[in-house]
């Protein structure tokens, strides 16, 4: 998990200076981390062994998709861009 984190944090930071995240603190290990457990309690990834990995059913590329347009449509809406 750890190195995970660490590579989700020096890619958020990348994205962030690249400006695709708009907020520094979005970028934090607490956040990742929570995102993390989050995925994992709704079932997209599953932890085996101490190590965490997309639970089959969404190791699709399509399924990814999906996954990222959930994700995208709950942000929208906590940003008051989407509607309810």
């Amino acid at each position: 998990d750890k190195e995970l984190v660490a590579r989700a944090l020096r890619i958020g930071e990348q994205m962030f200076l690249g400006g695709e995240i708009e907020r520094a603190e979005a970028v934090c290990q607490p956040t990742v981390e929570n995102a993390l457990a989050a995925f994992v309690d709704q079932g997209y990834l599953k932890r085996a062994a101490g190590k965490l990995s997309l639970a089959e059913s969404f190791a699709s590329e399509d399924a990814a998709q999906a996954v990222e347009a959930r994700v995208a449509g709950y942000l929208l809406r906590r940003s008051g861009e989407g509607s309810w």
